[in-house]
């Protein structure tokens, strides 16, 4: 789990000009996932002297996200390559987690964001073998289907490559890692304060693989992926369940979740075998979801079964109950 109290700072890298709008976009998924972009936008100028800072600032970063297009950008007359490469290289050699967003081959970009000199092509097309070679890598079409594809790959970028972070000094008497919340819960069965756990609106990355049913015969994973819902959805999906049936056992909130989540990915798989897909989670990532639920005062357990306290109970019927026109 991560903790909703930690924040990390995140260094994005790229060319400038051509890729103005793709910065604001990642930038602001940061910002919404509640971290700390850094970049080029901290340096004014590309220079021998700024880049004694650049060097600083990626050492002093938590995680590094680089965004390629169809741009080197300015090369470095001693390195003889280019100052987003150079970024990219220095992050690799202090071993600061990284993910790259590469232009996908297909989007045709406008003349004035390709490069027009052979030796930048040449210099480009090695980068990407670099990056392609050594680190975790993504393609994006749009400016739109890069903010997409951040929040899932950086959330679980975290989960696989934990970091130190940074938390509030006026916290830390009261900090807690989530693990060790989840503990206490199983044992106290109450928080005193549950404004401290991830919940609502806050994002939640779900692991889930795709299995195929070979007609009955046996079963074969199709493909893994993730995606990212909020904490409320999750909780709505299953206290919907609970609220019309009761208490109900940890199979059915297991196949609940999972069916939510083939729902939403549904048209996304070929139609000619449409019936014989399946989505599968891990049985210790609905362990944790229930736990979180509980820790929050949403549910409870009774003899192997689960149902809805009165205060999940009130958070379900607020949602679903029919609001005036123009209340929220």
């Amino acid at each position: 789990m991560i903790s909703p109290n930690k924040r990390y700072q995140v260094f994005i890298s790229s060319t400038f000009t051509d890729l103005k709008e793709e910065r604001a976009e990642v930038t602001q998924a940061i910002l919404e996932l509640g971290h700390m972009p850094y970049g080029m936008e901290a340096f004014p100028a590309a220079n021998e002297t700024q880049w004694e800072w650049i060097k600083k600032a990626i050492e002093e970063s938590d995680y590094y996200i680089v965004i390629i297009g169809g741009k080197y950008g300015s090369v470095n007359s001693k390195t003889e390559i280019s100052y987003t490469e150079m970024e990219y290289r220095y992050a690799d050699e202090k071993g600061i987690p990284s993910i790259a967003f590469i232009i996908d081959d297909s989007v045709d970009l406008p003349k004035s964001k390709i490069e027009t000199d052979q030796e930048k092509v040449d210099k480009l097309l090695s980068f990407k073998k670099y990056i392609d070679s050594n680190k975790l890598r993504k393609s994006y079409t749009s400016k739109e289907d890069l903010k997409a594809k951040l929040y899932p790959s950086f959330l679980q970028l975290i989960r696989q490559c934990p970091r130190e972070g940074w938390i509030k000094a006026n916290s830390l008497k009261e900090y807690t890692p989530n693990s060790e919340v989840l503990k206490l819960v199983k044992e106290n069965q109450s928080l005193k304060n549950s404004s401290e756990l991830v919940q609502g609106e806050e994002s939640l990355l779900i692991e889930y693989r795709i299995t195929i049913d070979n007609w009955g015969f046996t079963q074969e994973t199709y493909k893994e992926d993730s995606i990212v819902l909020s904490w409320d959805i999750v909780f709505f999906s299953i206290a919907e369940t609970m609220y019309l049936n009761g208490r109900i056992d940890y199979s059915s909130l297991k196949r609940t979740i999972e069916s939510h989540i083939y729902k939403m990915i549904q048209n996304t798989l070929p139609p000619e075998k449409d019936s014989r897909y399946a989505v599968r989670v891990n049985d210790d990532f609905i362990q944790d979801y229930l736990l979180q639920f509980e820790a929050l005062g949403y549910i409870t357990t009774y003899n192997a079964y689960w149902e809805l306290t009165k205060k999940g109970r009130k958070h379900y019927i607020a949602h679903k109950a029919i609001k005036k026109s123009g209340t929220e």
